[in-house]
């Protein structure tokens, strides 16, 4: 195992090989650009094995995340706990406070000897038996609606990506959230749409005007439901329910066998609910940390339960 600041000549080829966006330089180039953060390339033995560890700043602080924003290798599977100790002993080519390792119990039952937090994390996961018949009457009725009201569902470009950008913002600030993603991130998600097939930005169109989007990403046998967000002021039409069907529908075309709806917050229930009228099943969902620099790390988790919470006061 070695840890490289650019990947190999076989880097690409192994995501292509697997499905997999979220290792790939494409993916991570697109972060890189958009937030202060940089890569690192972990080099497994068994190479489809291998990892991109994307490394964020938080002031002084740098955190790594495998494989950002849903974890596991190239290929899927999860590094062991061997594995990652096997990491400590590595030289870094830049600075690594700790790293946080995210865990779907829809991808392996793996547990680490590590710190964690927890979400829940929804997901349907028989997705080929997936059927809207099988949906409730009320769901079913909501995607009728959209339909009948003359709601479009297109794919957009580059130009659009403010739009998106301003309805996730408008979203998060409804909730009271932190907004942890920025214009340029959605204009280069819509860049890369563009150019790969396992990414689509699809957007709820009424009379000329975008009023919700989705984000899905096809990634080795997992459909992601990235972001979402709906103008409130056409709520009443149901455009996030004609929105998400859509997406379910191409994952299933697409033979994925999951359609992940990716993890809520433990406070809100609502959400798990909503998740759950798709037929899909909750589970925890936990992201580990292991310390790369001991006093760093206890610094930081120190200093940020502080933060969030003069963030939160600020956003009401």
């Amino acid at each position: 195992m070695k840890i490289l600041s650019e990947p190999n000549d076989s880097w690409d080829y192994l995501c292509r090989k697997n499905n997999n966006l979220f290792h790939s330089t494409g993916w991570q180039q697109s972060l890189n650009f958009a937030f202060p953060s940089e890569t690192l390339y972990v080099l497994n033995d068994e190479e489809e094995n291998s990892i991109a560890i994307t490394i964020f700043k938080a002031g002084p602080f740098r955190i790594g995340y495998v494989g950002f924003p849903v974890g596991g290798a190239i290929s899927g599977v999860h590094f062991s706990e061997t594995e990652f100790r096997e990491l400590l002993s590595l030289d870094f080519p830049t600075r690594l406070d700790f790293l946080r390792i995210p865990v779907s119990p829809f991808m392996t039952t793996m547990s680490l000897n590590l710190s964690y937090s927890k979400t829940y994390e929804t997901a349907i996961i028989d997705l080929q038996e997936w059927d809207k018949a099988r949906l409730s009457k009320s769901v079913r009725s909501s995607i009728r609606r959209a339909e009948k009201s003359g709601i479009k569902v297109i794919d957009i470009g580059d130009d659009d990506a403010r739009i998106l950008y301003k309805l996730y913002c408008d979203t998060v600030k409804r909730h009271h959230g932190a907004l942890r993603y920025n214009e340029k991130y959605f204009h280069r998600l819509a860049q890369l749409s563009l150019k790969i097939e396992n990414m689509r930005i699809m957007v709820a169109m009424y009379e000329g005007i975008i009023i919700g989007f989705i984000i899905v990403v096809l990634n080795n046998n997992t459909a992601y439901y990235l972001h979402g967000a709906i103008e409130q002021e056409y709520k009443r039409f149901c455009a996030s329910d004609l929105l998400l069907y859509a997406a379910i529908q191409w994952a299933k075309s697409a033979k994925m066998d999951v359609f992940n709806l990716m993890t809520s917050p433990v406070d809100q229930p609502t959400l798990v609910r909503y998740k759950e009228k798709w037929k899909g099943i909750t589970r925890i969902h936990k992201t580990y940390e292991m310390d790369i620099m001991p006093l760093n790390s206890k610094l930081f988790r120190i200093i940020m339960p502080a933060y969030k919470s003069i963030a939160s006061i600020l956003s009401r």
